[in-house]
């Protein structure tokens, strides 16, 4: 399905789902924008400092947020602007991202105002619209991985569901802490579970830059851990990282060893042939 194709001149009229969701988008970074610098009494706390309010095991350091969150919105502000001059486009695309807008801005406020309970419902239905982008884009009708649909469509939403997946373990792990002690292997399974996603996300469709989510609120966490000398935690942390790490090599791997036999024996490789895959097209999405 080729999408994204050029609207005939320089004259051509601008897209208005496009125009909606750039408009969507920031108003989205305007919320988020209040809510770091905490200039409204709508932000009466900072949301990157949710561990130093609500500390658990598998807390994050504060600082991870900025720059999760700096890199997530630079790749959204790409695919929120490629599409303003284009006819054809992805309706699951146009419906979904406004949505994960409003739900991004939502789990702001909630969470800056310590509504741990009802900010977890609203990152988990997040993480539902997420994945929803992904299997389409990815799974159901792959998105064609040229250079310009990997930065600004595949990367753009791999990248937040990553980070949006251990948002929603971390925010999980809150609410429990306020009905039970949250303990080393209620901490255990939550690393297991980001493992585990990571490895699908690898094995279903090579996406290393959901990893690089997931690993860098890891990183965070494992750091968070360590402060707060939680050693089984940093050593499972540790363990999930180095997991992830080697599934990312052994992918990688795989592909180059493939390439390198159908090269030998005359044939296309598949990761030429296979459209989510093609690095080197630039044919629409």
């Amino acid at each position: 399905m080729a999408l994204g194709k050029p609207c005939g001149g320089p004259g051509a009229a601008m897209s208005w789902p496009a125009i909606v969701n750039l408009v969507v988008f920031a108003g989205m970074l305007a919320v988020n924008g209040l809510a770091i610098t905490r200039t409204s009494s709508v932000f009466p706390n900072a949301a990157a400092n949710v561990a130093d309010r609500h500390p658990t095991p598998i807390s994050l350091a504060s600082y991870s947020f900025a720059y999760a969150w700096g890199a997530v919105y630079l790749l959204l502000l790409a695919f929120a602007t490629r599409f303003l001059w284009t006819t054809d486009r992805r309706l699951d695309l146009d419906i979904l991202f406004p949505v994960t807008c409003f739900l991004n801005a939502g789990w702001f406020i909630l969470i800056s105002n310590d509504y741990v309970s009802f900010a977890l419902i609203v990152i988990g239905a997040l993480w539902a619209s997420l994945l929803a982008i992904w299997t389409c884009t990815r799974v159901f009708k792959p998105v064609r991985a040229s250079v310009l649909n990997v930065l600004t469509v595949l990367s753009p939403f791999s990248l937040y569901f990553g980070w949006v997946t251990v948002l929603a373990c971390t925010n999980a792990a809150v609410v429990v802490s306020e009905h039970k002690v949250f303990t080393d292997l209620d901490a255990e399974i939550a690393i297991g579970v980001v493992t585990v996603l990571g490895l699908l996300a690898l094995s279903v469709a090579t996406d290393v830059v959901y990893v690089v989510g997931a690993l860098w609120g890891l990183i965070a966490m494992s750091i968070e851990a360590k402060v707060q000398a939680a050693s089984l935690v940093q050593t499972a942390s540790m363990y999930a990282i180095s997991a992830l790490v080697g599934g990312v090599v052994v992918r990688l791997g795989t592909y180059v060893v493939r390439g390198r036999r159908h090269i030998s024996s005359g044939q296309q490789s598949p990761a030429v042939s296979d459209g989510r895959a093609d690095f080197l097209s630039i044919q629409g999405l």
